[in-house]
């Protein structure tokens, strides 16, 4: 009995280690096949290039973007510092605006600039330094560069908080691709279209200012020619004012021998009143140019300026066929509006980036996270991140049969307003385009008319009423020639001086309104000549 219970001791453990050899043997076989397995070609990743243990790491796409905002922004700082011609309304020699920096700041001594004989390019320069509304334009340029930081600040923000919450999820590998496609599909991406709109925002926040520079410029011309006719028309008149007086102690002598009325010495008597109103009518209109002046300047009240020292003859109008493309090229109107419409595009763009959904290749919106969704901690487990593609239940909010996301697609309605809105902007801007056609025409037309008038003057009416005037002078001295035709001979002659000087002031006028049409100035220059647009 003993010796049977021994062989059974002995004979259990010998069958169970039979029995255990071939699972042990097919254990190995399957750690073998493991470690002998290959991936199918198709789905190994591509071997690493010879020499390249370890690669460069990615580009990230936000650093780049953030690196093309600082230097957006870096560009339109550079052309605020030193405006590029190309750019510009007006773009004066450097030297002289350097002359002159010092006293934007300084109205005494601006004003000590202006009080004797100054050149019509210091007006200019002080114009684009000092004018207020320059000023102002110029402020809010620098507050819409603000819009670079603020995109770069949000998106770095973002960028925070997706790299921190993505964090929390236990999530396996390494994070290389903190940013979801979502928000950087289609091309150019989210941070690219806030770059763009703000790139947009300072464009048309620059040709405000380079508007309201161009009209600094073009008053300031406008005011230094009225100021020389002002001047010379004074000039003039007081030049006609001995004439008369001349004439009227000539009629005074004849009439004290007996050769002449006692009305002809009255009858000059009167012009010679009336050329002397003339003379305090022309002073009070000084004072309104001067005024005027002032006002784009910022000025004290009641400052006095001196004589502008007006350019030479700069030639012929310009063809009008010339000048339409051009104003429709560099017309600041123009460009601030096209600016205005390419950020509306974009913002659009953006908003059917976030509202609808995106252009795929037919594969999942969902990431692959199921590793992350799996557990006692995991969304799938928590019950509430999980997002469900049926109802589960009726909720209240929804009501039955209604969908998971009822508000979905509410924005529609406001980017169907915005299409409209655009829609207006760009029938704005074809009617700008018009209007700055016509505008072009009728400045052409006025400096076209001032120039052919002032040769006429010039030319040919003003030797007339000289030879005429002296005719008269001579005639009536000799008793040849009646005193009321050699008071007609007078007048006339002042009529054609003056009438010359306007047509002259009228051109300059002209001329600087028709380059505010198109949008660009003439050029200055190394030897102080004024140049056509």
């Amino acid at each position: 009995m003993t010796r049977a219970v021994g062989f059974a001791t002995f004979l259990g453990p010998a069958l169970l280690l039979l029995g255990a050899l071939p699972a042990q043997a097919g254990y190995r076989d399957l750690l073998r096949e493991w470690e002998d397995y290959e991936a199918p070609a198709a789905v190994r990743p591509a071997p690493a290039p010879p020499g390249d243990a370890f690669p460069a790491p990615k580009e990230d796409p936000l650093r780049a973007e953030l690196a093309r905002l600082a230097e957006a922004r870096a560009g339109w700082e550079a052309a605020l510092a030193a405006p590029d011609p190309r750019l510009s309304f007006f773009a004066p020699h450097a030297d002289r605006v350097q002359r002159l920096a010092p006293l934007s700041a300084d109205p005494e001594r601006a004003a000590a600039a202006l009080a004797g004989d100054f050149p019509l390019e210091d007006l200019e320069v002080l114009a684009l330094l000092r004018n207020p509304g320059a000023g102002a334009r110029e402020r809010e340029f620098r507050a819409s560069l603000e819009a670079f930081g603020q995109v770069a600040s949000l998106e770095a923000l973002l960028r925070q908080y997706s790299v921190l919450t993505a964090g929390l999820m236990t999530g396996a590998g390494a994070m290389e691709d903190p940013d979801s496609p979502a928000l950087a599909f289609p091309f150019p991406g989210l941070a690219a279209l806030k770059g763009q709109i703000a790139g947009r925002e300072a464009a048309a926040a620059w040709e405000a200012l380079e508007a309201a520079r161009r009209d600094a410029v073009t008053g300031a011309r406008r005011a230094a020619w009225e100021l020389g006719y002002l001047d010379r028309a004074g000039a003039l008149t007081r030049e006609m004012l001995d004439l008369l007086d001349q004439l009227r102690r000539a009629a005074a002598a004849r009439y004290a021998a007996g050769d002449a009325s006692f009305s002809e010495v009255l009858r000059a008597e009167i012009e010679v009143e009336k050329v002397r109103e003339e003379l305090a009518t022309l002073a009070e209109e000084r004072r309104n140019a001067e005024a005027e002046v002032g006002e784009l300047l910022g000025l004290a009240p009641g400052t006095r300026v001196g004589t502008p020292i007006l350019p030479e003859d700069r030639g012929a109008a310009p063809a009008p066929e010339a000048l339409y493309p051009l104003a429709r090229e560099r017309r600041q109107e123009l460009r601030r509006m096209r600016a205005m419409v390419g950020q509306m595009e974009r913002m659009i763009e953006m908003a059917e980036t976030m509202v609808y959904p995106r252009f795929h290749l037919d594969l999942s919106f969902y990431r692959r996270d199921e590793i992350s969704r799996a557990g006692a901690g995991g969304a799938m487990g928590m019950g509430s991140g999980e997002p469900r593609a049926f109802p589960e239940a009726t909720e209240a909010a929804t009501g039955a049969g209604l969908p998971l996301r009822p508000w979905y697609g509410t924005q529609e309605a406001y980017l169907r307003e915005a299409r409209q809105r655009l829609a207006a902007l760009e029938k704005e801007l074809a009617m700008e385009e018009a209007s700055a056609a016509l505008r072009v025409r009728e400045a052409w037309f006025a400096l076209d008319r001032a120039l052919r008038e002032e040769a006429l003057y010039a030319d040919r009416v003003l030797p007339l009423t000289r030879a005429a005037l002296e005719a008269a002078a001579r005639g009536y001295s000799a008793g040849k020639v009646m005193f009321a035709d050699a008071l007609m001979s007078y007048g006339g002659w002042l009529e054609a001086q003056l009438a010359r000087e306007r047509r002259r002031a009228d051109a300059g006028r002209a001329r600087a309104d028709l380059e505010a049409a198109v949008g660009t100035s003439g050029r200055t220059d190394d030897e102080g000549r004024r140049t056509n647009p």
